[in-house]
């Protein structure tokens, strides 16, 4: 597999490893989020991203955060449909 499977495989697997159940202090998660060195590594992606393809550092923001987003839904509707698929399977029987 090469490097860049590997680490799609890595991302992927963190999406789905790290859902967050609800939270009861939204403010102080958000205070230890931003102040930590992964959201650290996220604007630093930012900026080189920014730089490497001419757009503005909030362009490059929304790319990159829409991506995220958009690799977790496919994720959850994945998930969830495998759920719907199991449990048709189970009712069937």
């Amino acid at each position: 597999m090469s490097g860049i499977d590997q680490s799609t495989k890595l991302f992927n697997t963190a999406i789905i490893a790290t859902k967050i159940p609800k939270l009861s202090n939204y403010s102080a998660k958000l205070s230890e989020l931003v102040q930590g060195k992964a959201f650290h590594a996220i604007l630093t992606a930012i900026r080189e991203y920014a730089e490497q393809t001419g757009v503005t550092e909030e362009q490059a923001a929304e790319e990159i955060v829409q991506t995220f987003r958009d690799i977790d839904r496919v994720w959850d509707d994945y998930i969830f449909q495998e759920g719907l698929d199991k449990l048709k399977g189970h009712l069937s029987n």
